[in-house]
């Protein structure tokens, strides 16, 4: 990078203007928020033309809405709306929607609800931005919000604005072409305008949702009606994919923005097509392109290029220009009125302008021509450029930048504000997409907007012009891969448009305006070193969220949520007693995270009274749902507001069973970060190598382990350095990084466990907290520090007052009297960490292997995340002990897959390969020989982890101990038998049978034996058929029981050896609680799904949808996939491409298919 780029870097930095790409982020299943729905207002449902209309105007009235129809002229009529209320449009003109409207309303009663299905019945392959009943249907909706906004504000209690589109299920931003068929990009207008009047309209609950075109009306029915009743008001957009994942937008840092060295420079051939391009900020944009690349530009505006007139040449001084015109207009016999002053003022200046851009981009090395022309007419734009072309060369790029604005209220809005702004906008780039060869563009930027993005007040329209901008780059991006694409959605520039009281306006929202040198420089460096995915850039500041207007009364809110293993595996971390146990900082933090989704604009400070009454446990325990009580008890204060919450669940004999109760506060400022004065870094180095998640000290899986270090530790005081590595926002599920992290909060309470069992060797739970406070979130992935200050302790209880912090001692969150309870009988229900993060396997494997990264350490990995809950050790310490020895481990066997993931994951944990015997059938199994594909991978030798033997063949199967002997004696490795031989149909099925042959091996080679439990991966009622994966495709927990030594057999008779190993076996099982886990619905269906559109086998589509998971970008795994789903794929002479191919045929089940 050179000097003059680093100062542009600076420069950029300095100003902190930040870009963002648009992506996809996941959401949870939403809260239900009960409301009272009221009797004397009606929801107008528009029909989309199809079923969903009917399944969802049903649900509504079950719901106690009383609903009427909307149809529109151009919409066919859905089946059995016959004995609904409906109302048919002959029009789209806004006086007879007005008309329609008031009709409605004296008819029916006032509209409380508007619900906007748009149909999806056309093919819109073809002129994607050309679909005259698409932007009529967009318009009406514009203006029935116009003509609702009274209705809907001043609607008692609940009011609502609803959209739904059917673009992809995923925003617009999905992969899967066949969607664009459904509807065009035009429907993604309907995003900015539901953004910008959520926005306008304090009281009433707006949301744009996008279904995925395949899903059943029924279910669209569910799904719509599930987020009317979504408590969370700090979203206003969300999409539901076929699998129905659940997502909204969001922006992502792009770090580092720096230039990167070797970018491809744009030839100086290339030849831009630019809107907009003659004046104002595209043109400055276009300057600095010219300087930094020396390439052409046609630059297109409405103002025609005329000769300045003589009488105003030379004359610079505004003040001056203006006498000259009056003189000019007087000399013609006319009056001159400020008004006619002005016109030609401006449009000399305008010509002006023109001028010193040209010449500008002259002296910057490039090569331009003006062209005055109406960029909304296609044929005459296309007539203007013939010459121009001929002279310049084809054109290879466009530039997008024109614009018109018409800020007002959306109530004041007029048809002519629309077309003007959508006009320019969209028939613009229609008109010059029509004159190029859009194969052949190697450049599309598109000037959108952050109004598009957040919606913005004054703006609906703009909003709605550039969200369809947005939605069109991405869909141009899948239509040409090889172009780059890009949508910036810029936040304010520094320019005419910004006056003074803007800037100070922006100020007061922390919004910093672009300085034209750092905007244009943005879009150089992107065309220097393009992020190819990021397709939609926010640049500025991001748009703070709209508070909300409080109720003058007290109000109270019932919410209830639904809790499964499966929405949220990292709970498989937080295990007590072998069961997830929700954790306390969890329950907190959903209490406090729903206060500020349904009080948008306020955030938390501070909360008192924190009662664990009962914990909530993953076990036949869980509720079918939990309530969340909230009510309001002070607000006396227009900037703070104070509720209490409590979460509670119905027993089966219909009482409440309390679990957790708080009294919140929350604060539209949050006060600056304390300093805590009294940080000890001091490091002791006798503690700092203490490894608590390893020692048994604590009980916390990997996305849980955030202590590094504990720094130092006294009766009074206690220091530990963390930072908890980031994890998909999936695996957290219904708790996500918020205001408060529930995870990085949990280290408060870990210090506690530490110092408890540091000083009193016992374990210890959570019972209240006085007080917290919280003043930033702790940056994801950074450095924190923990200091806990002993309040009082005893044998029985501990109280304590703890501060996360920074190096510094800025204070992020502190808590005043944590107590937690202290018993050594809590200490065996502390296993030590549980689940483990498939990565740490991979040093072992690769040692052991001798080879690097390969997709099999991918397919473990992906298949060990997917169906393995936890490992625990119920010793971990004799465990730890035995690291690297050969040891025998015998187990009962639940379903086929658990065999070698137990091997993947065990044998890295205790440093010792495990062999794994079974019978000579399984060789032929799909196990058997994807395990033989894997190890036939270039240059890895087969391991010998596998071996089939002969029950019937006495002689084979001395054969085969004697070899596992010699690989136990001279290489170490251990063995794993699954002792009744054959997989269970029932999690209640009791292990029976064990041969005295393994335990005279153990006997004579003197190894310990270590009985494993595999549980939650059956049913309770015996199934007719024997699974290879767990049954619902839930996770399995693996249990290793603590080791029986030689020693110990040696004591014993034969008959006894075995009792005492069924007997342990059996024990585990109980103690861990056999019963099946959560299957994971999401996937079966995601299974099913592929074999059905497929035809492909359980396994093959298993394994496919393992693989799709774990794929990334230009990894060998995602060609694997692009083979399956391909009849030939086309692959280099490598080794290791034949290998994937010959693995792409057996995993497709289509041995015929073609290498190329």
């Amino acid at each position: 990078m050179t000097s003059t780029e680093e100062h542009r870097f600076e420069e950029r930095q300095a100003h902190n203007i930040q870009q963002h790409q648009v992506k996809l982020k996941p959401l949870p299943t939403p809260d239900y928020l009960e409301l009272a729905w009221p009797s004397d207002q009606i929801c107008l449902l528009t029909n989309d033309g199809t079923s969903t209309t009917t399944a969802l105007a049903k649900r509504l009235v079950e719901q106690g809405w009383k609903v009427v129809v909307l149809n529109f002229p151009t919409v066919a009529m859905a089946q059995a709306l016959e004995q609904l209320d409906q109302v048919h449009l002959i029009d789209f003109s806004e006086s007879h929607l007005k008309q329609q409207l008031a009709a409605i309303t004296d008819n029916y009663g006032p509209i409380g609800a508007f619900i906007y299905l748009n149909p999806c019945s056309q093919d819109f392959q073809d002129n994607i931005l050309e679909q005259d009943s698409e932007k009529s249907l967009l318009k009406s909706v514009f203006l029935i919000a116009k003509l609702l906004k009274r209705s809907l504000n001043e609607a008692a209690r609940s009011s609502f604005f609803v959209t739904v589109t059917r673009l992809d299920g995923e925003l617009g931003l999905g992969q899967n072409t066949d969607y664009q068929r459904n509807q065009s990009v035009i429907t993604g207008g309907l995003f900015g305008l539901t953004k910008t009047v959520n926005r306008e309209w304090d009281g009433v609950f707006c949301r744009a949702i996008d279904l995925n075109p395949e899903l059943g009306a029924e279910r669209a029915a569910q799904l719509i009606i599930a987020e009317l009743h979504d408590p969370n008001l700090l979203i206003t957009e969300v999409g539901y994919s076929l699998q129905e994942e659940r997502t909204t937008l969001i922006g992502d840092n792009i770090t580092p923005n720096l230039p990167k060295e070797g970018g491809k420079p744009l030839s100086s051939n290339a030849v831009f097509l630019v809107s907009g391009g003659g004046r104002g900020i595209t043109a400055q944009c276009v300057i600095k392109l010219a300087k930094a690349f020396s390439c052409k530009f046609i630059l297109l505006g409405r103002t025609k290029r005329t000769p300045e007139p003589a009488y105003t040449q030379g004359c610079v001084a505004e003040n001056e220009l203006k006498q000259r015109i009056i003189k000019n207009i007087q000399a013609q016999g006319e009056k001159s009125t400020p008004v006619k002053v002005q016109k030609v003022l401006k449009a000399i200046l305008a010509q002006r302008e023109i001028e010193e851009t040209l010449q500008a981009i002259v002296q910057s090395g490039g090569h331009a021509e003006y062209l005055g022309v109406d960029i909304t007419d296609a044929v005459a734009l296309q007539e203007n450029l013939t010459a121009t072309i001929a002279r310049f060369g084809p054109i290879t790029g466009i530039i997008h930048g024109a614009g018109v604005l018409a800020d007002k209220l959306i109530e004041k809005k007029t048809e002519s504000d629309f077309e003007a702004v959508y006009s320019t906008k969209i028939d613009g780039l229609q008109s010059m997409l029509a004159c190029i060869d859009a194969s052949q563009l190697a450049h599309l930027i598109l000037f959108s907007s952050a109004a598009g993005f957040y919606g913005n007040i004054g703006q609906s329209d703009y909003a709605i012009a550039n969200e369809i901008l947005n939605k069109f780059a991405y869909h141009f991006q899948r239509q040409h891969p090889a172009s780059h694409v890009v949508s910036f959605n810029w936040g304010p520039w520094d320019g005419g448009m910004v006056t003074p009281e803007l800037k100070q306006l922006f100020a007061q929202r922390n919004i910093e305006v672009i300085p034209i040198e750092v905007g244009t420089q943005i879009v150089v460096d992107n065309l220097k070193t393009a992020v190819p995915e990021a397709v939609q850039i926010l640049v500025g500041s991001p748009f703070t969220t709209p508070e909300i207007k409080l109720e003058p009364t007290l109000q109270t809110y019932r919410i209830r949520r639904k809790l499964t293993l499966a929405a949220n595996p990292f709970l498989h971390d937080h295990i007590i007693g072998g069961h997830p146990v929700l954790p306390v900082t969890c329950a907190t933090a959903w209490m406090i995270n729903v206060c500020e989704q349904l009080l948008r604009g306020y955030q938390f400070l501070s909360c008192e009274n924190i009662k664990v009454l009962k914990g909530i446990v993953f076990d036949e325990t869980l509720a079918n749902e939990y309530i969340l009580d909230l009510k309001e008890i002070n607000k006396s204060k227009q900037t703070e507001i104070e509720l209490a919450a409590t979460i509670w669940s119905e027993t089966a004999t219909g009482k409440p069973r309390y679990y957790y109760s708080v009294q919140i506060k929350l604060q539209q400022q949050i006060p600056s970060m304390p300093i805590y004065d009294a940080y000890d870094d001091t490091a002791d180095k006798a503690l700092v190598k203490l490894s608590p998640y390893q020692d048994g000290t604590l009980f916390h899986g990997p996305r849980f382990q955030g202590i590094k270090r504990i720094l130092n530790i006294s009766s009074k005081k206690l220091t530990i350095e963390c930072v908890f590595q980031p994890f998909e926002d999936k695996q957290r599920g219904q708790f996500p990084r918020l205001t408060l992290d529930p995870i990085a909060a949990d280290a408060q309470f870990q210090c506690m466990l530490i110092w408890v069992r540091h000083f009193y060797q016992a374990g210890s739970l959570p019972l209240r907290c006085l007080r917290a406070e919280h003043f930033q979130a702790i940056p994801n992935g950074e450095t924190f520090y923990v200091s806990m200050e002993v309040q009082s302790s005893t044998d029985s209880k501990l109280v304590a007052n703890i501060i996360s912090h920074d190096s510094q001692g800025l204070v992020y969150s502190r808590v005043f009297d944590a107590e937690v309870t202290i018993s050594k009988q809590l200490n065996h229900l502390f296993f030590p960490s549980s689940v483990h993060e498939p990565k740490t396997f991979f040093p072992f494997w690769r040692d052991f292997l001798k080879v690097g990264e390969w997709p099999g350490e991918v397919l473990f990995s992906a298949l060990f995340r997917r169906f393995v809950g936890s490992v625990v050790r119920e010793d971990s310490d004799d465990f730890n002990s035995l690291k690297g020895d050969p040891v025998l481990y015998l187990a009962n066997h639940q379903v086929g897959i658990e065999s070698i993931l137990f091997g993947f994951s065990v044998s890295a944990l205790a440093g010792s390969p495990i062999n794994v015997v079974a019978k000579t059938e399984h060789q032929n199994s799909w196990i058997g020989q994807l395990l033989a594909h894997l190890y036939s991978y270039p240059t890895l030798k087969d391991p010998q982890l596998m071996f089939y033997f002969d029950r019937d063949d006495q002689h084979a199967m001395l054969k085969l101990l004697s070899k596992l002997k010699e690989m136990m004696i001279e290489q170490g490795r251990s063995l794993l038998i699954h002792v009744d031989g054959t997989r269970a149909l029932s999690c209640r099925q009791p292990v029976k049978q064990l041969s005295a042959v393994f335990l005279d091996l153990a006997i004579e080679l003197n190894i310990p034996i270590i009985p494993v439990g595999f549980v939650g991966g059956l049913p309770i009622e015996p199934l007719e058929t024997r699974l290879e994966f767990p049954i619902g495709y839930a996770r399995q927990n693996y249990h290793l029981g603590t080791a029986i030594y030689p020693e110990e057999l040696k004591k014993r008779p034969n008959a006894e050896r075995k009792s005492l190993i069924l007997e342990r076996l059996n024990q585990l099982a109980e103690t861990a609680d056999s019963s099946p886990n959560a299957p994971n619905h999401q996937f079966e269906q995601a299974v099913h799904l592929r074999m059905k559109q497929t035809g492909m086998s359980e396994v093959r589509a298993v394994l496919y949808k393992i693989l799709e998971e774990a794929a990334v970008p230009d990894s060998d795994v995602r060609t694997l996939l692009q083979y399956i789903r391909e009849e030939h794929l086309e692959l280099s002479d490598s080794p290791k491409d034949r290998w994937l191919g010959e693995l792409g045929q057996w995993l497709s089940e289509r041995l015929d298919r073609t290498l190329i």
